[in-house]
């Protein structure tokens, strides 16, 4: 396991990573987290801090753990340093893309968005119920709009490459 000292000052110097220097591993983050009730031990939002200040930094944004948070705030409303937990994430999550780090079911979702506009393709099947329902068609978004932000966003890069988490 290789450690980057400049780790934690990349995440220290990121809009949204400032708060991590503020915590002292009391674990106020993982007890407050609703997501540990479903994922249990593989979820430990204590762990994943830890690891970010001590610059573990592939086994950190390799982890596909790394994207289970629900971005509730619980636990930053419970912090008593005041470390804002999910914009942390969202750095580290943010890094992680950068380097090719991501889910294979949210490329899954990066490439339908960048395909259609959509997370998910209606079909006409789909389109077929909306009607049977009397619920409106859903608006089709302008494929050339949805193409030029996906590019500018990195969003068609991101659903285009590989470099899936690994299952940690």
């Amino acid at each position: 396991m290789r450690v980057d000292p400049a780790f934690k000052n990349k995440i220290l110097d990121s809009p949204g990573g400032e708060t991590l220097r503020y915590c002292f591993q009391c674990g106020t983050c993982t007890a407050s987290c609703p997501v540990i009730r479903a994922a249990g031990d593989a979820y430990i939002v204590r762990k994943l801090l830890k690891m970010a200040k001590l610059g573990l930094k592939e086994k950190l944004l390799s982890s596909e753990v790394l994207w289970y948070c629900a971005v509730c705030h619980g636990c930053e409303e419970r912090c008593p340093q005041g470390v804002e937990v999910a914009q942390v994430l969202g750095v580290l999550r943010n890094l992680a893309a950068e380097e090719g780090y991501v889910p294979k079911g949210l490329k899954a979702l990066a490439r339908n968005i960048v395909k259609c506009g959509l997370s998910m393709e209606m079909s006409e099947d789909q389109e077929m119920w909306r009607e049977v329902m009397g619920l409106p068609s859903l608006s089709k978004p302008n494929p050339r709009q949805v193409g030029r932000i996906a590019e500018e966003t990195g969003l068609a890069k991101t659903a285009a490459e590989g470099g899936e988490a690994d299952e940690s």
